[in-house]
């Protein structure tokens, strides 16, 4: 047996093995705590099998890729916690492969593949990053991998139109999981163009590179082309533009639109964009400063070797920011978009320092930095694997999400199969562990409350619940406006609601029961 097969034969076995280790681990918080934002993508996909539409029906201000994946999923084995399973081991196995895939085309080989994609098997379910969950970043992320390891990797010998046409559909995918994501393969492009690779048969190498960023470019506009069409198609097409440029507008200048004001695009993402140095977002967690560290250095004296490379890493990055200040709200889940090209960085490095240590014959140098930065890694870790086994998550998620899953449970005694509850809030989590359709399709109270198109489903709600009648109400009572006259929907529920005892309170949540209602009857029935 020749010593190539053998070293396919041991990276294939590591390469299995942490992806065993991340389904281990994943596993093991099998029952941790659902995000919010996961649950709103469950909630929708279920509903989306069940009949309704997209944001005429289901409103959410991403695009479609995300609630269609979660339908996929459902489709394949059902509603619960095993699609959450489903989906985001998938997703990171994928990006496990092709962190190894565009890690190992720098000088380390598959050395620095190796060593970044252990990196990724440590920190892909990072409780603080809130990871270890199907978010939309787990998605995005497989996607901008792969996509830019095509990229970097040009040089290789392979069909060339076929490679574009992949990279082209990968980055189109990728930003209907978020629409910010386009910046990604323009800043790729330009690099690109300024570097471009072997000369092609087509003639100059920089006219090549043209070609290649206008296939990137035509895969991007006929995709989002059919997805406008068939909303267009389907009479949706209005809601759909309002809701990606208008509403998802106002979601990323929140700061002004609270005050009154409608800054333009431009301002807001520029003010975005520049938040760390207002102090109003942070640029990299803490715990990301390893990988940054040893990605620095590499960029620092890598650029001289191979400008190529490290300028395409340097545009990815920039992009990665760009998607990550956007939205302007700098939750913690948004900062896994770091983790592909910050390890992909750290992967090149160590690869540098194997290639430099070669000479000198310090072979054991790169495997000491990469040894010390895993364990860097790992250690600052345990403190949430601790709290996970403890099962204590108030350091991470707030009262609602903490009450949610007992809640539910309540929930589910109270009402007979069939029976519907509303929540009054922002936590469909509650659908999701109680397994019952929503009786509305609006399931967050801020497209009601505030901001464009509240109006519209105000009574989008009203008129849901008049046809369900929900025989519960739940309340989440930090959102429950001062004067409820001033909403048609809490002006509705106010006159068919009542405390469902003396004690209605729930934690952050409290409880009603619909007037002349089943849950009311059986109710008095026990009392007699």
């Amino acid at each position: 047996m020749s010593s190539k097969s053998i070293n396919v034969r041991a990276v294939a076995i590591v390469l299995i093995a942490l992806a065993a280790l991340i389904v281990a681990e994943r596993l093991w918080s099998y029952d941790k705590l659902i995000e919010r934002d996961v649950s709103i993508y469950a909630v929708i996909g279920h509903e989306l099998l069940g009949g309704r539409s997209l944001y005429s029906d289901l409103p959410e201000l991403r695009p479609p890729a995300v609630m269609v994946t979660y339908a996929i999923g459902e489709a394949i084995v059902g509603y619960g916690r095993h699609t959450l399973l489903l989906l985001y081991v998938t997703a990171t196995i994928s990006t496990l492969l092709g962190v190894y895939y565009v890690a190992s085309a720098g000088e380390g080989g598959a050395t620095a593949g190796l060593w970044a994609a252990a990196f990724w098997a440590v920190l892909c379910g990072s409780y603080g990053l809130q990871a270890g969950e199907p978010n939309t970043e787990v998605f995005m992320n497989a996607c901008l991998t792969w996509a830019f390891g095509l990229w970097v990797r040009d040089d290789e010998t392979s069909p060339r139109m076929n490679r574009w046409l992949a990279i082209g559909a990968l980055f189109a995918l990728a930003s209907l999981y978020k629409h910010m994501v386009v910046v990604c393969p323009m800043l790729l492009a330009m690099v690109h163009i300024a570097f471009p690779t072997a000369e092609p048969q087509c003639g100059s190498r920089r006219r090549g590179a043209l070609i290649d960023v206008a296939v990137v470019a035509a895969v991007g506009v006929g995709v989002w082309g059919l997805v406008t069409s068939y909303f267009a198609l389907t009479g949706r097409f209005e809601i759909f533009r309002e809701i990606l440029t208008g509403r998802s507008l106002d979601y990323a200048a929140s700061y002004n639109v609270l005050a009154g004001e409608r800054p333009g695009a431009v301002s807001v993402l520029w003010r975005n964009f520049c938040a760390p140095l207002r102090h109003t977002g942070v640029f990299i967690p803490n715990m990301l400063n390893p990988l940054a560290v040893l990605a620095g250095l590499g960029g620092v004296s890598g650029f001289f070797s191979n400008r190529r490379r490290w300028a395409l890493l340097f545009a990815f990055a920039v992009a990665t920011w760009f998607a990550i200040a956007a939205p302007g709200q700098f939750y913690g889940h948004y900062y896994q978009l770091w983790l592909p090209p910050l390890i992909i960085g750290a992967g090149w490095t160590i690869g540098l320092l194997k290639s430099v240590a070669a000479k000198r014959r310090l072979n054991w140098l790169p495997q000491i930095v990469g040894g010390a930065v895993l364990s860097l890694l790992i250690w600052q870790q345990l403190p949430f694997y601790r709290m996970n086994a403890a099962g204590d998550w108030t350091p991470l998620e707030g009262p609602e999400a903490i009450a949610a899953e007992p809640l539910s449970r309540e929930i589910d005694s109270l009402l007979a199969p069939g029976e519907t509850f509303y929540e009054w809030g922002g936590h469909p989590s509650l659908y999701f562990y109680n397994q019952r359709r929503a009786p509305s399709g609006v399931l967050m109270v801020w497209w009601f409350l505030k901001g464009r198109l509240s109006a519209r489903f105000s009574r989008q709600v009203v008129v849901d619940l008049e046809r369900t009648q929900p025989e519960l109400l739940v309340v989440e009572k930090k959102l429950w406006p001062e004067n409820p006259t001033e909403n048609a929907v809490s002006d509705w529920l106010e006159e068919r609601y009542y405390p469902l005892s003396e004690n209605n309170e729930r934690g952050p949540f409290a409880l009603y029961v619909r007037r002349g209602g089943s849950l009311e009857a059986r109710l008095r029935s026990t009392l007699r």
